[in-house]
């Protein structure tokens, strides 16, 4: 979790430096935990229903996956947003679950 806080924090750097507008940088990184809350409004139904084995799975695998995909996004706005929203629900699903 500590590396994947440290990318974070450099990812708006990152994507300053690629000529990327402030306002979709504000939008990109405020992805993540518009997704984290949004996913957390539906989530308690879900884990009474399926249990919380799936949730736990499928938070880590996001979680994990999709910071190892960051070189192949590109600088496009829209596959960034989309990026931090699965890894906003990713993060959501495994707290939640875990808790």
């Amino acid at each position: 979790m500590a590396c994947h806080m440290s990318v974070v924090t450099l990812l708006p750097l990152y994507w300053r430096r690629h000529g990327i507008e402030d306002g979709e940088i504000g939008w990109m990184a405020a992805g993540f935990s518009i997704a984290a809350i949004l996913a957390r409004s539906r989530l308690g139904g879900w884990l009474e229903q399926w249990g919380r084995r799936p949730f736990l799975y499928l938070g880590a695998l996001l979680l994990t996956v999709m910071p190892l995909t960051y070189p192949y996004w590109g600088l496009e706005f829209l596959p960034w947003f989309c990026l931090r929203l699965m890894q906003g629900a990713g993060y959501a699903f495994y707290i939640v679950a875990v808790l």
